[in-house]
């Protein structure tokens, strides 16, 4: 993935494939991220509004979904890839799309359900912009940090 100052693309790696526009925007393009199985892409946008844009790469014809966001996302991150071998075999594993932002405000998102629909939203005590976000192997538990300092374990 690949972005210039307004316009978001996908470049594929080996294959000979060429570039595919994803997003052209008139807005500085914050950060985007590509699922670790490679199906999913997220992005977040200095256009003003506060969502997340995802795509489906296993329907390219598809437009990116919004997800709707309480503040000024500072930080994205998926969860990594679901290994069986790690924790319990009888809870599936989930990929989660986490959001931070620059509120203190952190949610999570299942990318695989309609727009709009957060499968969790977790209400952290920040008081300051969420600066990083990061999952177990396990996908368990997420630490929070802020830019004061302050580090969140959340299950």
């Amino acid at each position: 993935m690949a972005a210039t100052r307004e316009d978001l693309w996908l470049v594929p790696v080996g294959d000979g494939a060429s570039p595919r526009l994803l997003l052209a925007t008139p807005f500085a393009d914050v950060q985007g991220v590509v699922s670790p199985d490679g199906r999913w892409v997220a992005l977040a946008s200095e256009g003003g509004a506060n969502d997340v844009l995802v795509w489906d790469l296993d329907s390219p014809l598809s437009k990116p979904r919004r997800l709707d966001h309480p503040g000024a996302v500072a930080v994205i991150k998926f969860s990594p890839a679901c290994d069986s071998s790690v924790g319990q075999a009888a809870e599936p594993c989930r990929l989660w799309l986490a959001v931070g932002d620059w509120s203190g405000n952190v949610r999570l998102w299942d990318p695989s359900t309609p727009a709009g629909d957060s499968f969790a939203y977790v209400d952290l005590p920040h008081g300051a912009s969420v600066r990083d976000l990061a999952f177990s192997a396990d996908n368990r538990l997420l630490v929070t940090g802020d830019n004061q300092g302050l580090a969140l374990v959340c299950r």
